[in-house]
């Protein structure tokens, strides 16, 4: 799990990151050491979380911080592994008054996410089919006067009602010029005639995510929008076929970048990223990316 180099222990804070490792999420954190795997919570979930690892490599304990300090003082742990990323300064504070010498292991973290396992990408593969199958039952409700909120309203009840645990992401659903903004905050703009429709959408599966965006035309689209909608339609499919393994991050981005910018189209996002317990993980599909 952990290579224990520099360190003696892992504490994990971070939710995501908590089920990740202990395949449950309530509030607590982790202690992960080469001899035993702490799962630490309060009375009010530490039933739930017995249940949950029974069986596992993990041990529930009722514990609060005072636990970590006792621990680390019995079994001689001078060197906290923590992931940086996502730990709050509070919990950073907290921690050095258990131990006071902490190491970043948030690429150590990072490693072990961005490799998924078979029983992960079907996760995925599922939360991805469950967006679509929403999205095409959206369609019929697109309807002059239908403002951003309904539909947003009817994503995510149909979220719940095929068995997602909710969205992996605040959905967002833009009408007109809305749609020209990345992050648009979905509002009580109603759809008029001759407008376009964007969708940027995703639910939670088994506790793994979807991301989803799709552009769509209510009427008659003019001659600029088409021209937009070719082009990108050609930058995706010039990435999609050409895209390899060993690749940088920066020259896939650049496979769509570039078939954008020789119609002076600007890119004012990426390609992509990777998707899991997280909505944006790595690899990032980027202008500067020198991931391979």
């Amino acid at each position: 799990m952990f290579s224990f180099s520099g360190y003696d222990a892992v504490i994990i804070t971070d939710e995501k990151q908590i089920f990740y490792f202990a395949g449950y999420k309530a509030e607590g954190y982790l202690l992960i050491t080469e001899n035993q795997n702490y799962f630490c919570t309060d009375k009010r979930y530490f039933y739930a979380v017995e249940k949950a690892v029974y069986g596992t490599k993990f041990k529930a304990v009722v514990g609060s911080w005072e636990f970590l300090k006792d621990y680390c003082e019995k079994s001689g742990i001078k060197r906290l592994g923590v992931d940086y990323s996502v730990t709050t300064l509070e919990q950073s504070y907290l921690i050095r008054k258990c131990c006071s010498c902490l190491k970043d292991v948030s690429d150590e973290i990072k490693k072990q996410t961005l490799i998924k396992t078979d029983a992960e990408i079907e996760k995925i593969r599922k939360a991805c089919l469950i967006t679509e199958q929403t999205f095409l039952e959206i369609i019929p409700y697109i309807k002059e006067g239908v403002t951003e909120l309904d539909l947003r309203a009817e994503i995510e009840y149909r979220f719940l009602k095929k068995g997602a645990s909710g969205t992996s992401f605040e959905p967002i659903v833009a009408f007109g010029e809305n749609s020209a903004v990345p992050h648009h905050q979905t509002g009580n703009t109603r759809l008029e005639k001759n407008k376009a429709v964007l969708f940027d959408i995703g639910c939670v599966l088994g506790g793994y995510c979807s991301d989803f965006t799709r552009t769509l035309f209510f009427g008659q689209p003019d001659k600029e929008f088409l021209h937009a909608y070719s082009c990108v339609y050609d930058a995706f499919y010039n990435a999609y076929n050409n895209i390899k393994t060993g690749m940088t991050c920066s020259q896939a981005d650049n496979l769509a970048r570039s078939v954008l910018e020789s119609e002076n189209l600007p890119f004012t996002h990426s390609l992509g990223h990777g998707v899991g317990i997280n909505i944006h993980e790595t690899p990032y599909l980027r202008k500067n990316g020198n991931d391979i």
